[in-house]
């Protein structure tokens, strides 16, 4: 059996090579029932327009025109052997094919025009420094087939200030990761299918993703995501030092696992204080927060199921966090050098261990009773009482002041001389 295993092909690895076939089998055509030719900017060139370029294979035979329609059916290729230092592709609206700049010494590239291509991937292009697709709304043709992106900017285009897709409503597999604080503008995508990778971004009308979400090394204030409601695979936070605020006031609800970290390189991160997560209801896979020096106070006050652990690790200042709506979590992990967590939960004895699913080890949860206190709801019968005070102190009788003073004195006089007038009669 074990000799089988070695000399079977990994399951993940058949799938990828189905994918890779059905993708190669169906890709999209050229006009001419090919795959569209790889073009490129012709050698010695400075300036290159899409009239100049020139198939890769020769170096010399014209790619094509660009049809009265604006389509040019080709692939436009740049990489470290290219020598032009502007790509002008003005009135390409439909490329067959896809885009790539890679390595390349180009400082501007003009897409004005482009509605639709088969995929954009740039790349290390180190003195490129605007990145503005205005009108492209979405990708068709032939893709990259190095790439399973889409979409790629990647932050090794160092002198990069600018990358804009305003109007990109939908897009598969997407990676923005400008470098620095320069924003990737995605504001009007609103499904993504597979997994998103994004440094900063606007993703102002972002509903769905349904592979991973990943944000990446955060460089500003705020990672925002507004209208965000479901992600289909795992939710990672990787925050800087700067990152103050996580707002995901709709997510509802996150396939896989969710994770919120600091990116360590980048220094502590003390200025978050306060995480919420509003409308989490559901969590597939585990729920774990960690290495937020400053993190006070979390919230997943409508969260019901934890597919796999909660873990709250090396968050030194947190002093509450809630989780009173839970019903199901598979272990409870709260460690860290934190001196007193007060921890909101459900009605159920042991509080969130009465919910756990996991067995095994001894190490299955891990709360330390000494710095985490359970608090449940008002009412709830688990919740414990104040013991009364075994000897409480006596109460001494106060003294007679004001009217009642006043009678027991008459009192007193009147009977003074009684008692005198007795003792005569004696």
């Amino acid at each position: 059996r074990a000799l089988m295993a070695r000399s079977s092909i990994p399951r993940a690895a058949t799938g990828a090579a189905v994918v890779a076939f059905v993708a190669l089998a169906f890709a999209p055509l050229g006009v001419d029932g090919a795959t569209p030719p790889l073009c490129k900017c012709p050698a010695s060139s400075g300036a290159c327009t899409a009239a100049q370029l020139v198939r890769s294979s020769d170096g010399t035979t014209a790619c094509g025109a660009v049809d009265a329609n604006g389509e040019l059916d080709a692939s436009v290729v740049l990489d470290e052997t290219a020598q032009a230092t502007s790509l002008n592709l003005t009135g390409v609206k439909t490329l067959t094919g896809y885009l790539r700049l890679s390595k390349t010494p180009v400082t501007t590239l003009k897409t004005d025009d482009l509605v639709t291509a088969g995929s954009i991937n740039i790349a290390t292009n180190d003195d490129l420094t605007v990145l503005s697709f205005p009108v492209l709304t979405g990708f068709a043709g032939t893709s990259d087939p190095d790439s399973v992106l889409q979409l790629e900017v990647l932050k090794t285009n160092a002198a990069l200030v600018n990358a804009t897709f305003p109007k990109l409503a939908t897009a598969s597999n997407v990676t923005c990761e400008a470098p620095g604080g320069v924003v990737c503008d995605l504001r009007s995508v609103t499904h993504l299918t597979g997994a998103l990778r994004v440094r900063n971004a606007n993703l102002a009308e972002l509903k769905n993703v349904s592979g991973d979400a990943y944000f990446d090394e955060h460089d500003g204030a705020t990672v925002a995501a507004e209208k965000l409601e479901h992600v289909g695979g795992d939710l990672t936070l990787m925050l800087s030092k700067d990152a103050k605020e996580v707002d995901l006031p709709r997510l509802a609800k996150v396939d896989g696992k969710v994770l919120v970290d600091e990116y360590s390189a980048g220094g502590a991160n003390t200025a978050l204080t306060a995480l919420s997560f509003p409308a989490l209801t559901d969590v597939g896979g585990s729920l774990r927060v960690e290495s937020l020096d400053g993190l006070a106070v979390l919230r997943c006050e409508e969260l019901r199921n934890i597919g796999g652990a909660l873990e709250l690790r090396l968050l030194p200042a947190l002093k509450s966090a809630y989780f009173q709506r839970v019903e199901k979590v598979e272990s409870v992990s709260i460690g860290g050098d934190f001196k007193d967590a007060e921890v909101h939960v459900p009605c159920v004895a042991g509080g969130l261990l009465g919910l756990t699913t996991a067995s095994g080890g001894n190490n299955v949860n891990a709360v330390p009773t000494d710095r985490v206190t359970w608090r449940w709801p008002d009412g709830c019968s688990h919740q414990p009482e104040a013991a009364p005070d075994p000897s409480p102190a006596s109460t001494p009788t106060p003294p007679k002041s004001g009217a009642r003073a006043a009678v027991a004195t008459g009192r007193f006089a009147i009977l003074l001389p009684a008692l005198a007038w007795g003792v005569r009669l004696r």
